[in-house]
């Protein structure tokens, strides 16, 4: 006999949505309004004075964990390839395998792992302090430290910027086996890469792009942009004495 159903269990995935995934971005721009309210133009400059200044430091953080992750799972680093305005100069003095310049901000350019699943602790480690980017968020809207919301900021929401990058890299790893089971004489690695926009293209260069690679490559996007939601729901899970977005009122400056 079909029931008619009373719409709670319609409303739950939206429910989970609005409380995990939206509520960092509900909660960032109404921090943002909360500073400009009663700071002005002056938080504003706070704002991105400190996002500008985190950001020179986080490069070249990011880039040495994951030399350290690949430390810590057996591996070896050759070189890590780091841009001049990051402190290039100053860290291949302090550590033998930097050198300066780089086709990116930074790049662990040549190194070596025992397997995949050190591969994946190498491409996800630099992450782990993006847990914590929501609960940053969250101190500086009680604080009202507009200096500290620019760095949480960027914690909080790199992992989505590196959806075409670390995130892609850490999901290829699984598939792009199956892409040379699949298609014999593929290269295994042939999906791997910490920049999926160049890859594409490097792909189609040289003849790759069919129906299959493609297929893989749009589900290797599809699972890191996954990966990097899990990311945000984890920083919402680990932050406490949260404002709860499904009030009428959740925000309340």
């Amino acid at each position: 006999m079909k029931t008619e159903s009373d719409g709670t269990n319609d409303k739950r995935p939206c429910r989970f949505a609005k409380a995990w995934i939206v509520y960092p971005f509900l909660l960032t721009v109404d921090t943002l309004e909360m500073f400009l309210a009663r700071q002005g133009s002056e938080a504003l400059f706070k704002v991105l004075a400190g996002l500008v200044v985190f950001w020179f430091f986080y490069v070249p953080a990011h880039e040495l964990l994951h030399a350290a992750a690949c430390f810590l799972t057996g591996g070896e680093v050759r070189q890590l390839a780091l841009e001049p305005w990051y402190g290039a100069a100053i860290l291949e003095k302090i550590f033998p395998f930097v050198v300066s310049g780089s086709d990116y901000a930074g790049q662990l350019t040549d190194f070596s792992v025992p397997d995949r699943f050190a591969y994946l602790v190498v491409d996800l480690f630099p992450y782990l302090p993006s847990l914590f980017g929501v609960a940053l968020i969250l101190r500086a809207r009680r604080k009202e430290q507009a200096l500290l919301f620019g760095p949480a900021l960027l914690l909080a929401f790199v992992p989505l910027l590196s959806i075409p990058g670390d995130y892609y890299e850490a999901v290829s790893l699984f598939t792009s086996p199956v892409l040379a089971a699949l298609a014999p004489g593929a290269p295994a690695d042939l999906l791997v890469s910490d920049d999926a926009v160049k890859l594409f293209f490097d792909l189609k260069a040289a003849g790759y792009l069919d129906f299959l690679s493609l297929s893989l490559y749009a589900a290797d996007l599809a699972l890191s942009a996954l990966l990097a939601l899990g990311t945000l729901v984890l920083q919402v899970l680990i932050a406490r004495d949260r404002p709860n977005p499904l009030d009428k009122t959740p925000l309340k400056r």
